[in-house]
């Protein structure tokens, strides 16, 4: 009789190499045993210290800005003339006039700065920083040249709105990306640098984009690469599908655990536009993890392959 041999399922074995239970010809392995379940578990532990470490900044104030800054608040503007050359209620004398149009409408310089860039930047004035208004004197955002003022018609006669140059607001963006402790509305800085990412003089997306494929040891996805814009929604677990079914059905559950204070998602889908379906990208152990809790939907990250679908 061969010397015993502890298995694999935990059980003692004293037949030898040929016993078919334990490893003979054409057997295989038991795969739920406690030994093979200690085995993934340490798989696991080895995987997340060998993952990126979490970048750690001092809390922004500042939100990045997005988007345009329509109706923006602390800007003046002067007219020559406001009147109605005639209309319904003028002619007749039996309603409210209706045409009231402004002539000669401008900004009134020079522009209050800081309070422009608090409304920029979603902030209380006495919280934007100094460099910011130096900036912003060093692209005009004081003078004229900087604003689009214009009258938009309403059910009384028109009405006033003033917009930031586009040309200026991305500069404002751009200066805002520089700074290594950016933060957006959405936790997308956030979240990426929890992961290990470098934001600096990246936009939300770009930042995204780049831990997506730095997590993907460089590899490129074409869902990922084609995004133009992003939105975060909450989605039903049974609208995303998986495409590594089999990877998927290997992995440990696991909810994400950062050091940091990080906007927790679910994971990254892509959205198929002719089809509005979602495909998920990243957050397998994640999305296993609470698919197998009491919850039927959570927070996603949704890449567009559509600039107008969301942020950019």
């Amino acid at each position: 009789m061969a010397a015993p041999i502890r298995q694999p399922d935990g059980t003692i074995c004293r037949t030898g190499p040929n016993c078919k239970r334990h490893g003979g010809k054409g057997v295989t392995p038991a795969t739920n045993s406690p030994a093979v379940a200690v085995k993934k578990q340490l798989d696991e532990a080895k995987a997340l210290q060998s993952a990126p470490q979490p970048i750690v900044v001092k809390k922004d104030i500042l939100l990045a800005p997005y988007g345009h800054a329509k109706r923006t608040y602390g800007v003046e503007y002067e007219y020559d003339a406001y009147g109605c050359d005639g209309c319904y209620g003028c002619d007749t004398g039996e309603d409210y006039c209706r045409g009231s149009r402004y002539e000669g409408l401008r900004v009134e310089t020079p522009v209050d700065i800081r309070r422009v860039l608090s409304h920029v930047f979603n902030c209380a004035e006495k919280d934007v920083p100094d460099d910011a208004v130096t900036f912003g004197e060093s692209i005009g955002l004081d003078g004229e040249d900087a604003w689009y003022v214009y009258g938009v018609a309403d059910y009384y006669g028109e009405t006033v709105e003033t917009e930031m140059e586009q040309y200026v607001f991305d500069q404002l963006r751009e200066w805002y990306y520089q700074r290594d402790n950016a933060e957006d509305a959405f936790g997308i800085y956030g979240y990426v640098r929890s992961k290990g990412q470098v934001t600096t003089g990246l936009s939300p997306l770009d930042a995204l984009k780049a831990q997506l494929t730095a997590e993907n040891k460089g590899r490129k996805i074409s869902a990922v690469e084609e995004a133009k814009s992003f939105r975060v929604e909450s989605l039903l677990f049974d609208t995303i599908h998986v495409p590594h079914e089999a990877r998927y059905k290997k992995i440990e559950p696991r909810l994400a655990k950062s050091k940091i204070n990080a906007k927790a998602y679910v994971g990254v889908v892509a959205r198929d536009r002719q089809t509005n379906s979602y495909t998920l990208i990243d957050g397998y152990h994640r999305l296993k993890s609470v698919k197998e809790s009491s919850l039927r939907k959570g927070e996603f990250i949704i890449l567009e392959s559509d600039k107008n679908s969301g942020i950019n």
